[in-house]
């Protein structure tokens, strides 16, 4: 077999050749192969994975060197705002959001929001609720603390605008009469 040094590496889609490499021409992170070419490093040869990673070349989610991220469950130290919750290989570290309303070191929500995981949340399960903030004009806070269009039986319930089907709006809207197949005249 000829050693890398004596071979000539074709590079496709071109077809052709350059010289071989060797250890030293190839980048940071590479390796001269069997065929002359530079390719990656094998963390299993001696590529040194990034401190948040650990060599598991065998896994689907691994890159060019055999790298995967290292699991919280290993020794990962989870952000702010997220706790250890291992639920996937390929995700961040094995760290999810810590939400407010979780058994295991609950996130705190920030000032003007409350832990309160129903629609309008947000990742960590906090949200602003209307009593504290108000609504816009012709909306009322509902027993959700969500804003919704203020009930109505006249134009006078309003605070400014028509009642419209039994809620308030701000102007009328356009009639749409369907199913007519009249074309007037």
């Amino acid at each position: 077999m000829k050693t890398p040094s004596t071979i000539k590496a074709c590079c496709p889609p071109t077809g052709h050749c350059v010289d071989a490499c060797t250890q030293d021409s190839c980048a940071a992170g590479e390796r001269c192969d069997d065929t002359g070419g530079c390719v990656p490093a094998s963390c299993d040869d001696g590529y040194a994975c990034a401190a948040d990673q650990r060599c598991f070349s065998a896994a689907s989610y691994s890159d060019d060197h055999g790298c995967v991220p290292l699991r919280c469950t290993d020794g990962y130290v989870c952000p702010p705002g997220t706790r250890c919750i291992n639920s996937s290989a390929g995700d961040d570290h094995g760290c999810g959001t810590d939400p407010c309303d979780g058994t295991q070191d609950p996130y705190q929500c920030p000032a003007g929001t409350h832990c309160d995981p129903r629609s309008g949340a947000d990742v960590h399960h906090c949200r602003v609720w209307c009593s504290d903030t108000g609504c816009p004009v012709n909306q009322i806070c509902n027993a959700t603390e969500s804003c919704e269009m203020k009930p109505c039986s006249a134009d006078a319930d309003c605070d400014c605008g028509y009642c419209v089907v039994g809620r308030c709006w701000a102007n009328l809207g356009v009639c749409n009469y369907q199913g007519t197949g009249g074309t007037g005249g």
